[in-house]
């Protein structure tokens, strides 16, 4: 659990960043706010309601779609940015393409950022969109942040694909992780060095993936497709199952890994069924990507 939590929501922020700056250099501020407005916004108010309705709670209640809340104000921000003149952003961008060492003293405001919202190997999630603790989000925008950057400097993602650079980051990374384990969560030491791990794993798997699915692929497509409608359907499936599985005996590990499997199947299951050919994906992958069209011809029927 702490493995995966010290990376995989920054790897998350940071490649919402890289991409939201792909967008907005493409089609610009108004076209990046309203296709996030609905695939982003508009997913998390459309399943708080629908979840609050399940569950009986409040539409205000985040769960685990507090990550869309975080992603819609940074999407936000950046919009407005847009307008104002960024030049420490070139600046940032021209320094880390000069040279892969650069990456490392990112480390300088990810410590800075962990110390404000860091506790442990993650930042805690908001509970209710009127959390008003900033120093999670503060956290995960600076992720955020240098995403953005990372495109406008994005010469050295080649450089993070070579094998020795990848191999080190991901080795690194794993060593420094078990260092962690005998410092206090309080200390300085313990941020530092959590921060280099965090940054070690997320370049390390971002050089490793750019490296081995550098050609189209439609397994790769497919999982692309499925990846955001799957996890936001995953919380329930995935309780209900392990719940099932511990009560009558079975052990942790194969539960972990049985009710794993079982949840992405009925996910992916719900999602051909209630999401593939409907409007509701829309939302997930936008109108003019979705197979369900309005009026009826529009797909192609008789």
């Amino acid at each position: 659990m702490d493995w995966t939590h010290i990376w995989r929501m920054p790897a998350f922020f940071l490649l919402a960043g890289f991409f939201a700056q792909m967008v907005l250099m493409r089609k610009g501020p108004m076209a990046f706010l309203a296709d996030r407005t609905v695939r982003i916004f508009g997913v998390l108010v459309t399943f708080c309601i629908l979840f609050a309705i399940l569950s009986g709670g409040s539409p205000l209640d985040l769960g685990h779609l507090w990550f869309l809340w975080f992603l819609s104000l940074m999407c936000l921000i950046a919009a407005a940015a847009w307008y104002v003149p960024l030049q420490w952003m070139q600046a940032s961008a021209s320094w880390l393409s000069a040279s892969l060492p650069n990456l490392t003293l990112l480390i300088v405001p990810v410590v800075v950022a962990s110390l404000l919202g860091r506790e442990g190997t993650s930042a805690p999630a908001p509970a209710t969109v009127f959390d008003t603790r900033l120093g999670p989000f503060m956290y995960f925008w600076v992720f955020f942040l240098i995403g953005q950057v990372l495109w406008l400097g994005r010469a050295r993602i080649d450089d993070l694909a070579r094998l020795p650079v990848f191999g080190s980051l991901l080795v690194g990374s794993t060593c420094l992780f078990l260092v962690l384990g005998a410092l206090s969560p309080d200390a300085i030491a313990f941020h530092i060095a959590g921060s280099a791990t965090t940054l070690m794993l997320v370049f390390g798997l971002i050089g490793m993936t750019h490296a081995l699915l550098n050609r189209p692929n439609r397994l790769v497509r497919f999982a692309v497709r499925t990846a955001y409608p799957v996890y936001i359907l995953h919380v329930w499936p995935a309780i209900a199952l392990s719940i099932f599985m511990m009560s009558r005996g079975l052990d942790p590990t194969v539960t972990v890994v049985s009710s794993s499997i079982l949840t992405i199947l009925i996910c992916l299951g719900v999602y051909m069924v209630l999401v593939r050919y409907t409007p509701l994906d829309w939302l997930f992958s936008g109108y003019a990507k979705s197979w369900f069209k309005w009026p009826w011809r529009a797909n192609g029927w008789a």
